[in-house]
């Protein structure tokens, strides 16, 4: 219904768009040519505009045809490049419309196309509607890779990304806007995402399989809202948002290539680094088929269809009615529930490691979120030079979430093996019949009964107030502080009931456990903590919870020079610290500078120059994190003569991160050291810094010839803590190399033709690494032919 709904809504907006196009080309036709073209046509009362332009890309590329489609995706084939349509009322006497605008793009195979309509009449109604269309394809190799080594036997790269997506996202968007120009206004709207498609994951039990992700994911969002202007300057507004979030992605293993004696089909996963037993020694055997006591899968299914409902009041005010006074103000509250009624997870294989061959999880979840919001603002000029500000801004979300989980395992020591159902006839003491489940000491209970009750919450008070002082005319300059508080809550109440069968029933958290009657041992465990065999009352039973206070105070400066009439130089800066940081990764102490320095030495230049440096500290022993994210850039516009344009960029970036971490990895990369058990401690470091050079000329060298010429490049360098020695640096050391040119020729009136050529390059200046390169290099040629009047 999703899909077909979707299709309409789209074949009407074309519908209404070409017979848009059939009724203004007769209008247009029964009119005769205005002497000045910009005047377009004139009849029945509107002065019409219209254009189309037909043409089709030539494409030709060499490399890696994944990456080009992921980067580029464009492909040889005819286009609707433009079109575009324009009424305009002369004595707004029309009864139906004043305005009207349309206009399309990129139909006809382009990834990205989108038509846009909007309709309108002075002071009755605003109407608008947009469509677009958005073809996402994603396959970068290096994602998600396993990187098998050439060492192993049998050798399989895994040659394009387990995460990779062919998914197609369509929206749509619905605004209203009635008595636009009214003290009372009234605001409608509706928007519409659906995305749809193939793509992939993986899922790991002993070993990563590919799955077949189906995408079908959808969110509806309807707007309505009033605007009150009865006191002069100020405005009241309330709105109302409702969205519906549907998300039905249903995932499945992708195929079964191999094959045990029989021959029955396996899937044994994207992982094959048999040096380390991955996905086991030997996983084909010298008869061709595959181990039976690998690693492996015969079937996988995941569906958990997600229903959220997010309603949303806001209420916004907005007033200068003292002239020295300046208010502003927004209260929102959303009261959200999120819910999978139906979830289940079935896997059929072999999990070597606990004998584990059939595994079966199902149970609701359900989960609310309530958010408040609340800013006021006010500006005091009191005096001509002196303006006193301060806003204040308060935030509160929680959010408890509970899922019932229901978990039955079955065991089997090989992928040909039968696993066997506990029943006390066909396992009889002492409990070690071959009729029995077959378990190892690490197998898991087979079955689980567990309640996860979480629980986030965060309240923040944040104020602002500062101070701005006019010096002169040409200096203006403002201090402030800012304060910041910060309380999250945490809290968890996990409860498992386990049950272990026989054989070893005394395995795991039932170690050292009393046995039933019929050999098998329960347990109830709460928060990682053993209670019992037997369930007990639940009284007395306190969720464990967990409390973080931050306090950030910041300093605020920045200034306006105006040191000459044609030179204006913006300078802000925040320096903050904070007593505590809730991840690694947050800051303790911050600085902010941004500088920006305009020039302007003639009517057709202008020159500019900016500085962003954000510096991010968190010294605490364990976590050594240092992050610095700094861009400088240049520009310049240039307008010599009317015919010619120069417009050139350039801008540097600079992303550092250091911190030190705790991970697995076989070998250890050089200078790890062990922290606790398989783990191994290690400094990791981000660096990268990137170059970015644009540069495009536009020059009318007669009067019906317009040329352009132009360059984009992007120049990367970096280096990064690889815990995998087969790992490529990738999209950290490359290049990527965009020329153009093009020329439009106005052959007659209302008629022209055009010719564009674009060259891409991506090159990476590492190693491909155990993948396919992801080096290439093509040509995409575009024509046209535009007709408008």
């Amino acid at each position: 219904m999703r899909s077909l709904t979707t299709r309409t809504n789209r074949r009407l907006l074309l519908l209404g768009s070409a017979l848009l196009g059939l009724w203004c080309g007769p209008l247009a036709a029964q009119t005769s040519s205005s002497s000045d073209p910009d005047k377009g046509e004139v009849k029945g009362g509107y002065e019409i505009h219209q254009s189309f332009e037909f043409g089709g890309h030539v494409t030709g590329f060499t490399g890696n045809g994944s990456l080009w489609s992921t980067f580029v995706n464009l492909h040889s084939g005819p286009r609707l490049l433009s079109q575009s349509l324009d009424l305009h009322s002369v004595d707004h006497s029309n009864l139906l419309f004043d305005e009207l605008h349309e206009s399309s793009y990129g139909y006809g195979g382009d990834p990205n196309s989108w038509t846009r309509l909007r309709v309108s009449k002075a002071r009755i109604y605003d109407f608008s509607v947009v469509f677009r269309r958005h073809r996402n394809y994603w396959d970068y190799d290096l994602l998600a890779n396993p990187l098998n080594p050439p060492t192993s036997n049998p050798n399989l790269p895994v040659q394009t990304s387990p995460h990779r997506f062919e998914v197609v996202r369509r929206m749509t968007d619905l605004n209203l806007t009635l008595a636009p120009l009214s003290p009372v206004r009234v605001r409608l709207g509706y928007s519409r995402n659906v995305t749809q498609g193939p793509s992939f994951t993986s899922e790991h039990q002993g070993t990563d399989a590919l799955l077949l992700q189906l995408w079908r994911n959808g969110l509806d969002t309807y707007r309505a809202g009033i605007d009150v202007r009865l006191i002069p300057r100020t405005v009241l507004s309330y709105d109302q948002f409702v969205s519906v979030y549907k998300g039905d992605t249903f995932s499945q293993l992708n195929g079964l290539p191999f094959n045990l004696a029989g021959p029955v089909p396996v899937d044994l996963g994207l992982v094959f680094n048999t040096a380390v037993g991955q996905p086991c020694a030997t996983p084909i055997l010298g008869t061709g088929f595959a181990d039976p006591t690998c690693n492996g899968y015969f079937s996988y299914s995941n569906f958990h269809p997600i229903r959220n409902l997010y309603p949303t009041e806001q209420f916004s005010f907005q007033s200068n009615y003292w002239r020295k006074l300046e208010l502003t103000g927004r209260f929102t509250y959303t009261g959200s529930d999120s819910s999978a009624p139906v979830t289940s997870e079935s896997f059929d294989g072999l999990n070597a490691g606990f004998n584990a061959r059939r595994l079966l999880t199902t149970g609701p979840v359900k989960a609310r979120r309530v958010s408040t919001n609340a800013e006021f603002g006010v500006i005091w000029h009191a005096t001509r030079k002196l303006s006193l500000v301060d806003r204040y801004r308060w935030a509160a979300f929680r959010s408890p979430g509970r899922w019932v989980e229901n978990q039955s395992a079955l065991f089997a020591p090989t992928l040909l093996s039968s696993p066997n159902v506990f029943s006390p006839a066909t396992c009889p003491p002492p409990f070690v019949a071959a009729t029995c489940p077959q378990h190892t000491a690490f197998s898991g209970p087979d079955l689980t009964a567990a309640e996860f009750n979480h629980f986030l919450g965060q309240k923040q008070h944040e104020n602002t107030a500062g101070v701005e002082y006019q010096f002169t005319p040409r200096y203006r300059a403002s201090l402030g502080y800012r304060f910041r508080h910060r309380e999250i809550d945490q809290s968890q109440f996990d409860l498992y009931q386990l049950t272990f069968f026989p054989t070893l029933p005394n395995r795991g958290l039932c170690a050292a456990q009393p046995l039933d009657p019929d050999g098998s041992c329960s347990v109830l465990t709460f928060n990682g903590n053993t209670l019992a065999n037997v369930v007990p009352s639940f009284t007395g039973l306190t969720p464990d919870a967990q409390q973080t206070l931050i306090h950030e105070h910041s300093l605020l400066f920045g200034f306006v020079l105006l040191p000459w009439d044609k030179v204006q130089v913006t300078y802000d800066m925040e320096l903050m610290y904070a007593d505590k940081a809730f991840t690694r990764i947050s800051p303790r102490q911050l600085q902010l500078y941004r500088v920006r320095l305009s020039y302007k030495p003639a009517d057709w230049a202008k020159l500019s120059a900016n500085v962003n440096i954000r510096e991010n500290r968190n010294h605490t022993l364990d976590i050594g994190n240092s992050q610095h994210n700094r861009t400088y850039s240049l520009s310049a516009m240039l307008t010599p003569r009317k015919q010619l344009t120069v417009d050139a960029r350039w801008s540097y970036h600079d992303i550092f991160s250091t911190t030190n971490i705790c991970f697995v990895a076989n070998p250890a990369p050089p200078g790890s050291t062990s922290c606790g058990g398989p783990f191994l401690a290690n400094v990791s470091v981000y660096d990268q810094k990137v170059h970015f050079l644009s540069a495009n000329l536009v020059w009318k060298p007669v009067k019906r010839v317009t040329t352009q010429v132009g360059y984009t490049g992007t120049f990367a360098n970096g280096d990064t803590l690889l815990t995998n020695p087969l790992a490529p640096l990738g999209p950290l050391d490359y290049n990527y190399h965009l020329p153009t040119a093009g020329v439009r020729v106005e052959l007659a009136p209302r008629w022209s033709l055009s010719g564009e050529w674009n060259y891409h390059g991506y090159n990476e200046k590492s190693e491909a690494g155990p993948t396919l390169p992801r080096e290439f290099r093509g040509n995409v040629f575009t024509t046209g032919v535009r007709y408008a009047f």
